[in-house]
């Protein structure tokens, strides 16, 4: 029998399927071949990258969902401020913080604050005003302990303004200085350090039983009416005598009228209350209440409520039971040196509140290994009735480093970002930043780190400084199109004995990959990326 007619007839009904499928995906509007296409979700993350496939692709072996994301890459990163002596002023540590305003490309803002100095940038990197040093930003030239120092920035998206805050004076005896400046753009978009800021300045001298007492190390926070700042209290001898909270009318700040009221706090009184954070608000706050947070011992945290309005603010304090491990006295080892990096342990370095939820880091050992760990926490605010929703670690990329001077930030899509500083020693102090998804990682996971920046080597800045000065804080910010996150940390640019100098690296992310099949749908990529500004 001839089996070739049979052949054909099957070729044909073969045939006849194919372009009945094809005919079908024609009929949604699609060229037969189109498919729906993604890139990759980043360079340059540990453990490699995962492309993202076609909706209709088949799955991979193996594969019996969509593939996780992992920390994206950057989008856009350059050089911040260095501590380079250009104008005879050098300052240890930079004290790096920064801000992103909205908009997109040349028509938006980053501010960054430092020591040393302050400058502005657009969004691609093109630097448009300074840097200056802090003093000069003020139009004073006051020396010593006069010096403005300690600075830091919001973003306020409530107001579409900056703001800075510095401090001047550590002479608390009476008639001596210790001042709080407050700087606020007078727009979303300023483009120099003169007449694109209102600056006011008022004195922080404060009695506390029969000390008097210059502040220190601000925090800083807003919500829609109010601006947070927080101090620790130091007398002349150094000691620590008690905490202030300056609470801000944001409207009589931006008419240019510096109105508050303090509400100052004895260490003898109530004890555990140095370094208080205030939790920066997204939103609004599920009982109208502003939140604070700061942790003392090994497993104490007191969370503060603020209520009321800015003229007459009341607040209430209650403490909780959350481990976060142990504090660490000593300093993260480097490679090359024997000088090693201050932690800052276990200091709350910043919060911010979201959706119901505060988000808060620090750096202890929270595993008991001797090492340092970035440490993470997401609180449940519950109305005023906190529990510890979520909390975890970031460990050194191979088990072996130290992790340190972190900060964090989140988006309305329910997704984080941790900035921080990577060393050991076997390694130069990195600038590294984790992701997280949380309609897709894990409780107490954050995706792979990637790295923004290496140091060229080890840092030492003082013969006789160990552990050297490190930090004392970084930045992790939402831009306002909440989807993206900015960050900003300190790496060493010149490496020598007794004689390295910082820098501070600025970094824009990638979207992080979106949650689920639906969302892949309506993802739009994002821009190109553009070159590194260095």
């Amino acid at each position: 029998m001839n089996s070739r007619p049979l052949l054909i007839m099957i070729l044909l009904l073969l045939l006849s399927v194919c372009l009945s499928h094809f005919a079908g995906d024609r009929a949604f509007g699609e060229a037969p071949d189109a498919d729906i296409t993604l890139p990759s979700v980043g360079p340059g993350c540990a453990g490699g990258q995962t492309q993202l496939v076609a909706l209709d692709a088949p799955a991979p072996p193996g594969a019996g969902e969509i593939p996780q994301p992992l920390t994206p890459g950057t989008l856009v990163s350059f050089d911040g401020v260095d501590g380079s002596s250009l104008d005879g002023y050098m300052s240890i540590p930079p004290d790096t913080h920064m801000a992103a305003g909205a908009g997109a490309g040349n028509a938006g803002r980053v501010v960054m604050v430092t020591n040393m100095r302050v400058a502005i940038w657009d969004k691609t990197g093109a630097l448009l005003a300074g840097p200056v040093s802090l003093n000069a930003f003020w139009g004073t030239t006051p020396t010593g302990s006069n010096a403005s120092f300690d600075p830091k920035i919001i973003y306020d998206q409530h107001s579409d303004r900056f703001f800075i805050c510095t401090i001047s004076g550590r002479t608390p005896d009476p008639g001596g200085t210790s001042n709080l400046e407050i700087t606020v753009s007078t727009s979303g978009t300023p483009g120099n350090l003169t007449t694109d800021w209102t600056k006011m300045s008022g004195s922080t001298l404060t009695a506390i039983g029969s000390y008097n007492c210059w502040y220190d190390y601000p925090g800083i926070g807003a919500d829609n009416d109010s601006l947070f700042l927080t101090g620790n209290l130091f007398d002349s001898s150094g000691t620590n005598r008690g905490t202030k909270i300056r609470v801000f009318n944001k409207a009589s700040l931006l008419a240019g009228s510096y109105s508050f009221v303090d509400l100052n706090y004895d260490i003898t009184a109530l004890t555990g209350i140095g370094t208080i954070q205030p939790a920066h608000v997204y939103g609004t706050t599920d009982n109208g209440s502003f939140y604070l947070i700061n942790r003392y011992g090994s497993t104490l945290y007191r969370l503060w409520q603020i209520t009321g309005d800015p003229a007459a603010p009341v607040a209430s304090t209650a403490t909780y039971s959350w481990t976060a491990g142990a504090s660490m006295s000593v300093g993260a080892p480097q490679s090359g040196t024997a000088v090693t990096l201050a932690l800052l342990s276990p200091r709350v370095m910043n919060a911010v509140y979201r959706g119901g939820h505060i988000w808060c880091t620090l750096t202890s050992d929270i595993n008991s290994d001797s090492k340092s760990e970035v440490v993470w926490f997401k609180i449940a605010t519950n109305s005023g009735a906190p529990t510890m929703a979520d909390t975890g670690y970031i460990n050194g990329s191979s088990g072996t480093q130290w992790t340190f001077m972190p900060s964090i930030n989140a988006n309305s899509l329910g997704q984080q970002t941790i900035c921080y500083t990577q060393s050991g020693t076997d390694q130069y102090p990195d600038v590294r930043y984790v992701s997280r998804n949380d309609a897709t990682d894990p409780l107490g996971t954050f995706q792979a780190s990637v790295v923004a920046k290496t140091s060229v080597g080890f840092y030492d800045s003082f013969a006789t400084t160990n552990p050297d000065r490190w930090g004392d804080f970084s930045a992790t910010v939402v831009d306002p199109d909440d989807q993206h996150f900015w960050v900003a940390n300190e790496y060493c640019k010149v490496s020598a004995v007794n004689s390295s100098v910082w820098g501070t690296w600025i970094a824009k992310l990638d979207a992080i990959a979106p949650a689920s099949v639906a969302d892949y749908q309506l993802y739009e990529p994002p821009a190109e990326r553009q070159p590194e500004r260095r």
